[in-house]
């Protein structure tokens, strides 16, 4: 499973890419409480990157009219793991840390993060992160996701079975 993506973080993933835990990931975001509370959604997603969006609004507010850079976070942090995800054959991935560099500030629109695998390694992935705000890049971030097998779930539903064979 050890690899390193090419310069567009795509090409290199094709062979990993499962398709069907991709689908299954984007119904298992529709029913997580969390993605629904938040608004996040995936807009895109193919072999080694993902792109998720959520609307900013004043449920989102820390200040009267900006968004919470926590919220921001949130949909860092969601990116880097959904990209990893349909790479990992089924297994778990879950976020060990992450930089973000704040370099606008977001106060309405929609808000999108498109985060791209650089490496992956058999129980360690790297992603970029890009979030961009109505056209504006209003943050950039790194982090590194673990990957381990997958344990049972509290919201069944949510999780992506794994295909037999896989």
């Amino acid at each position: 499973m050890t690899q390193t993506g090419s310069s567009e973080g795509i090409e290199d993933f094709k062979t990993l890419y499962n398709a069907d835990h991709a689908e299954r990931l984007k119904q298992a975001v529709v029913l997580s409480p969390f993605f629904r509370h938040m608004g996040i959604r995936v807009d895109d997603i193919g072999p080694g990157f993902i792109t998720c969006s959520l609307e900013a609004g004043e449920h989102l507010w820390g200040s009267p009219g900006l968004v919470h850079g926590g919220a921001v976070a949130a949909l860092v942090d969601s990116a880097l793991t959904l990209a990893v995800f349909p790479l990992t054959g089924g297994r778990d991935a879950r976020t060990l840390e992450y930089k973000i560099n704040y370099l606008g500030k977001v106060e309405k629109g929609r808000c999108t993060a498109t985060a791209r695998v650089r490496s992956l390694k058999q129980q360690v992935a790297v992603a970029l992160v890009e979030v961009t705000n109505d056209g504006r890049t209003v943050a950039s971030a790194q982090g590194t996701v673990f990957i381990r097998e997958a344990r049972a779930r509290r919201y069944a539903n949510q999780v992506p079975p794994t295909p037999t064979g896989s």
